[in-house]
């Protein structure tokens, strides 16, 4: 599904649609206009039946699907991502789209504001918060619990660098305070 979406969406930007503002890229056309058009119809369809059965935040790559979904079908996806949103394990997968890892002499945080579409601050830090003190963030990969201590460091206190991102030393303590 996510790969599909991949190939949909570089050949909407080759058309100059979405992101791409109305501005053609350069991009080798395999399809035209009316066909894409239908690969769109047939694609949301899809994966509206998968997400019938599987949680979107279970496949890697989700938010591209997330994305052409808000594309093609706003109101189905807000309606799914409210429902699925209540749910303190798909919040913390959820964030992980808005938390970018940038890697230089050190690995550090960005957090961006696009969760802000669905969610509080409140609420992401109230879900957090219970997954820590149930022992279920510590369930979860690796890259999920660094990066809801990012968000975490990044929304209570001051410890952010002159970039304004969370530093991996930060996160690895706060991450380690919690595990007491």
């Amino acid at each position: 599904m996510q790969s599909i979406a991949e190939i949909i969406n570089m050949i909407e930007l080759g058309y100059g649609r979405l992101a791409a503002n109305g501005e053609e890229q350069g991009y080798k056309k395999i399809l035209t206009l009316e066909e894409l058009i239908q690969l769109e119809t047939i694609f949301t369809s899809k994966v509206k039946q998968i997400l019938n059965e599987f949680n979107l935040f279970d496949f890697n790559k989700w938010e591209v699907v997330c994305y052409l979904l808000e594309c093609f079908d706003h109101n189905f996806i807000k309606m799914y991502l409210e429902k699925t949103l209540k749910e303190n394990v798909n919040i913390a997968k959820y964030i992980t789209g808005s938390v970018g890892i940038w890697t230089g002499s050190g690995i550090q945080y960005e957090i961006r504001d696009t969760y802000k579409k669905y969610l509080t601050d409140e609420r992401v830090l109230q879900a957090i918060k219970t997954l820590k003190e149930s022992g279920e963030l510590f369930l979860m990969s690796e890259t999920i619990q660094n990066k809801c201590g990012a968000f975490y460091l990044n929304a209570t206190t001051d410890k952010k660098n002159y970039h304004g991102n969370v530093m991996q030393t930060d996160v690895n303590k706060l991450l380690d305070s919690w595990r007491i």
